[in-house]
């Protein structure tokens, strides 16, 4: 019976073995044809990412460089600018002298006018040419009298022809010999539409035009930039360490601006962060084979590999850009782009192995997997509770954070949890994330979203509880309903103004509000109640704010409600900027529109700057009430002295409108039993298939870091 036994646990062991080397056959012949099937798609998948990272570039550089003609063109054909810059080119020939352009009067107003948009647009200099390209006024008054050169001059005179033209970077200089520079240059037309003469704006390439193509770049060792017909590098490099530490850059007076216009995108033969070195000079290298073919009109991508300008492995895409007279490339180095297929094939190499050895790779397999679930389980566990709250789901995601649906351990009510998630922590946005919270609990108006808990986990992960909000953001309900009646829109905004009137008393401006940070609730039997949320960009009037946190970012907000010295010196805002704020929040609530449309971040903060905003009747075509536009308008003023100086006072203004007593608390309840249903219904068909933002939690949180956001 032993000898039985043995035979046929022999036998099964041999049928086990066998089995798994038949399966080990049929899954290694599975794995090579899925190993090669996933190559394959990875190939695809880069070239698609790279197609599309470049495709972000150009398009990118095609609207900043029609922003800048527009904007040039705006400027030469304003009005006041075109009649100091004729009566500059109107003067005799005894006037031209260098002395007398100097000393001449419209020379000094045009020059004092236009350095400061220069400031303001981040130009370098102006100059303003008459029809011989002799420069009449500019910036730089030892140029005065002297004749456009060189490429300038070429900029020059296709302007003169009656053409708009955005020159690439050159080197500045009648030799050639300066700065790298770039020119926007327009025809200044007179009012008979003959061509006087030519206006120019200068710009440093290493600014604007190398931070557009540095914004979207493939992974960590990926790079965008761009390059003339002779294969010279336009824009800044993000190895330009490197590039001193191999020879490619040297650490001389020119080295401000970086590589542009310094490196040449030649092979130089081997890869030179290895210590290759070319036994020729750079210039009689060959280009890269990316550069060539960009050069000669060819669009392309390459996933299998080619050497870039220091001969180091790269994938890369590229295309020409005939109307700018550049070439565009989008480079990642060879190693970082393919190390998930180099690893694949290792992974399937192991995992044949494994087969080999069969039952006990199998087994091994098996037990690592479970002690792997057993960890994940453990890990889920533990995340799910923060504290003495229990997470439920994600309800919401910002700039710092992600928002969560919880309850508390003891007094299970709902809560929304705020998390500063660990990738995204720094000390920066650690201390406004505590400065939130702090600035935020110091105010307890019902109008205003309350703070209930702030700590943080052993692992270091900060929290903060605060209410959780059965409602719908001001953003979304004009989406979903159009523009709100009047005496709803004063119903709501008196409330805002009545949370205002708190937070401007301790001394705290909002700095953000929108409709988007304004949450329309049903609160103890009560309709219509507002929540002003989102304190995270608050500024403290009292001294609280640290000098750090005062000058992060030149402007702070969402471009679409700043205001205009808020703009222009973010650190000058007082209360009146939330004024016009709520200004812009009305307007949007009464009309459907924005009080300012723009096709570009620039042209809208330009808008709020000078632009007069038109009173609704009239830019609309319908009636309303004259009152309720006056204090509106009123909010809008350009200079803070001419808003109301108060929330308080902006408050009793609404309420003194006519349309005030027309929407009241049973209004709201009316309207609550009538559409609760059918908004949560649209909303929730609205949702994107991943977790998003419910009716009942708006975006808690945009972090602007100092740039322009287009987050409405």
């Amino acid at each position: 019976m032993e000898t039985q036994a043995t035979t046929i646990s022999t036998g099964g062991r041999l049928r086990m073995w066998g089995g798994s080397l038949l399966v080990a056959a049929v899954l290694g012949a599975l794995g090579v044809f899925v190993v090669s099937l996933v190559e394959d798609a990875h190939a695809n998948g880069l070239r698609a990412h790279l197609r599309t990272i470049l495709a972000a570039d150009t398009e990118a550089l095609r609207i900043w460089r029609r922003g800048q003609m527009r904007v040039t063109a705006a400027v030469a054909g304003d009005i006041g600018w075109r009649r100091r810059m004729i009566d500059i080119l109107d003067a005799g020939p005894e006037l031209m002298t260098p002395a007398a352009l100097a000393g001449a009067k419209a020379h000094r107003e045009l020059r004092e006018g236009l350095d400061v948009i220069c400031g303001e647009l981040g130009h370098e200099a102006f100059s303003v040419m008459d029809t011989t390209g002799r420069i009449v006024s500019a910036s730089d008054e030892s140029t005065l009298g002297t004749l456009a050169g060189g490429t300038f001059g070429e900029s020059v005179r296709r302007a003169l022809a009656g053409v708009d033209h955005f020159s690439i970077p050159f080197r500045a200089g009648a030799d050639g010999s300066g700065s790298p520079v770039m020119t926007v240059s327009v025809p200044i037309h007179d009012e008979s539409a003959v061509v006087r003469g030519v206006l120019t704006f200068w710009m440093r390439p290493e600014r604007d035009f190398s931070r557009i193509l540095q914004v979207a770049r493939p992974g960590a060792s990926g790079e965008s930039y761009a390059f003339d017909r002779d294969g010279l590098m336009l824009s800044g490099s993000r190895f330009e360490q490197e590039l001193r530490t191999i020879g490619l850059l040297a650490d001389d007076g020119d080295s401000e601006h970086g590589a542009v216009l310094r490196i040449h995108i030649r092979d130089p033969g081997g890869n030179m962060l290895e210590g290759f070195r070319p036994g020729q000079d750079r210039r009689a290298l060959p280009l890269t084979r990316m550069a060539a073919s960009a050069v000669a009109g060819h669009d392309g991508v390459d996933v299998e590999g080619y050497a870039d300008y220091r001969g180091v492995p790269v994938v890369g895409a590229w295309t020409w850009m005939p109307d700018a007279g550049l070439g565009v490339a989008t480079e990642m180095d060879a190693g970082e782009a393919l190390r998930s297929v180099v690893i694949l094939r290792t992974a399937f190499g192991v995992l044949w192995g494994l087969l080999v050895a069969a039952g006990a790779g199998i087994a091994l397999y098996a037990f690592f997997v479970g002690r792997l679930r057993r960890r994940i389980e453990k890990a889920e566990r533990r995340a799910e509770r923060l504290g003495q709250y229990t997470l439920v789901r994600r309800i919401g995601s910002g700039g710092m954070g992600d928002v969560y649906l919880a309850k508390h351990a003891l007094l299970r009510r709902p809560t929304a949890v705020k998390i500063l998630q660990p990738d995204r922590t720094d000390e920066h946005s650690l201390i406004r994330f505590e400065r939130e919270v702090q600035q935020s609990s110091r105010l307890t108006h019902p109008n205003t979203i309350a703070i209930y808990d702030y700590g943080h986990t052993p692992d270091g992960t900060f929290y903060y509880a605060m209410e959780y909000l059965d409602g719908i953001a001001l953003d979304r309900l004009v989406k979903t309903e159009g523009p709100i009646p009047q005496g709803r829109l004063i119903f709501i905004l008196r409330q805002v103004c009545a949370s205002l009137v708190e937070a401007h008393g301790l001394g705290l401006i909002h700095r953000d509000i929108k409709p988007g940070n304004l949450m329309l609730c049903r609160r103890g039997g009560f309709f219509d109640v507002v929540k002003v949320l989102d304190f995270g960009l608050v500024k403290d009037l009292t001294g609280g704010d640290t000098v750090e946190l005062s000058m992060t970012g030149a402007i702070t907000g969402t471009p679409l409600y700043l205001s205009p010295e808020s703009i222009r010196d973010a650190r000058s805002v007082d209360v009146r900027s939330d004024i016009y704020s709520v200004g812009a929040v009305a307007y949007y609530l009464l009309t459907g529109e924005h009080v300012f449309r723009g096709e570009t971040t620039l042209d809208l903060v330009m808008h709020h700057v000078k632009s007069a905003p038109r009173r609704p009747s009239e830019r609309f075509g319908r009636p309303f009430s004259r009152d309720l536009e006056d204090v509106i308008l009123r909010c809008l003023a350009k200079a803070p002295d001419d808003r109301y100086a108060t929330a308080s006072e902006l408050r009793a203004a609404f309420a003194a409108c006519a349309a005030a007593d027309s929407w009241g608390h049973d209004e709201a309840q009316r309207w609550w039993e009538e559409n609760t249903e059918r908004l949560r219904v649209t909303y929730q068909l609205s949702l994107p298939s991943t977790p998003g933002t419910p009716l009942s939690v708006p975006e808690l949180e945009v972090d602007l870091d100092g740039r322009l956001s287009t987050d409405g």
